[in-house]
């Protein structure tokens, strides 16, 4: 009968405790694998967000110079047919 102070049952309990430790050794580097991934994919995600904001900035510009050309050509036809009315009205 083994006791806590025989040889062999310390030397199984040492055993144990280091089949645990390896254990939660390889634990903490698959958490660290984990971990990397998720800071590698979190990189990736925020330079694809901030190439969408770039297109989404540049797309805001595009659309303001076309709303400027539309009001000039939409001010520019409302005076011709202004005048045209006029003419064709004898008005002025």
């Amino acid at each position: 009968m083994t006791t806590p102070n025989d040889n062999s049952y310390i030397l199984a309990e040492l055993r144990d405790l280091r089949q645990a430790q390896q254990k939660t050794q390889v634990e903490i580097v698959h958490k660290l694998a984990t971990i990397e991934a998720n800071l590698a994919n979190h990189a990736d995600i925020r330079a694809r967000v901030e190439a969408l904001e770039k297109v989404d900035a540049r797309r805001a510009g595009v659309l303001a110079a076309i709303a400027a050309v539309a009001g000039s050509v939409a001010a520019i036809v409302v005076a011709v047919v202004g005048a045209w009315a006029r003419s064709a009205l004898h008005i002025g």
